[in-house]
């Protein structure tokens, strides 16, 4: 089903509590160092994550892994409550390549109401002054996670990987496929959750899985790529440094400029003919 290596630590709960939600985001996209989960209590969530708006009703529960560009919409006049738990985890990876904000708002009202229980045990136990007392919270929140992902791959359908050779097999072929969604693109701006969604995962988990099995970030590749292609541009003479620049995705030719003599030592004007 899952690497249950993954999930041997306990996330750290960071923060939680009733979330006044600004207007500003709304209208602005953000990310939070931590994962969020969210439970609303009153009024209606718009969490826009992903290139997708999910709605969220009292009662329903939604996530979003750190890191994650997101927005969250709700109407001022009606009076938005929100619970939110932030948390980190080392198992959050391969938890976010597993459970989807579709998956929790398809749960069963049984099943939410029964997370929703666990949530409000949650914050008697945070309220307690002895380690043992957040060594409980910490526990506590790992198997409301753990509660939501079982439901996740009951949902799914999801079948037990047999070997980690597949496991290896899939994080190779996210990487791959990325490299070569860079290779068709590296001319025009790119960002993570563009490639995220035209690779149907979440960002959090193809910018874990490509630093993973390449060794560095799927943005330090770009730029490699495109300073490869660039030096190609100028050695062949044609274009001169900012019409190589805007043929390789910068629309700055002084930052083009800055960014090759970082990766190469020289300026644009040594390579070109």
């Amino acid at each position: 089903m899952f690497d249950e290596q993954a999930y041997n630590s306990l996330p750290h709960v960071v923060s939680m509590g009733p979330m006044l939600f600004d207007p500003i985001w709304a209208e602005q996209t953000h990310a939070s160092g931590c994962c969020e989960l969210l439970q609303v209590i009153h009024g209606t969530l718009q969490l826009e994550l992903g290139g997708r708006r999910f709605a969220g009703q009292p009662g329903d529960l939604l996530l979003v892994p750190q890191d994650t560009p997101h927005r969250d919409r709700f109407e001022l006049g009606e009076g938005l409550q929100v619970f939110m738990v932030m948390f980190t985890w080392e198992g959050a990876a391969d938890y976010f390549s597993r459970v989807t904000n579709d998956q929790l708002l398809g749960l069963p009202r049984r099943r939410k109401a029964e997370i929703v229980r666990e949530l409000e045990r949650l914050r008697y136990d945070a309220l307690g002054e002895v380690g043992a007392d957040r060594l409980l919270a910490r526990a506590r929140l790992a198997a409301i996670l753990l509660h939501i992902l079982r439901e996740a791959v009951r949902s799914s359908g999801e079948r037990e990987e047999t070997s980690s050779h597949q496991r290896r097999a899939r994080r190779r072929a996210i990487m791959l496929a990325a490299r070569g969604y860079l290779a068709e693109h590296y001319a025009h701006p790119i960002s993570l959750e563009e490639i995220a969604q035209a690779l149907n995962i979440s960002t959090f988990y193809l910018s874990h899985v490509f630093s993973q099995e390449s060794e560095f970030s799927l943005f330090a590749y770009l730029t490699a790529l495109r300073m490869q292609k660039a030096r190609e541009l100028l050695q062949a003479g044609e274009m001169n440094v900012s019409e190589v620049a805007a043929a390789v995705g910068y629309e700055s030719s002084n930052y083009f400029s800055k960014v090759f003599r970082k990766h190469f030592g020289q300026p644009p004007s040594a390579f070109r003919r």
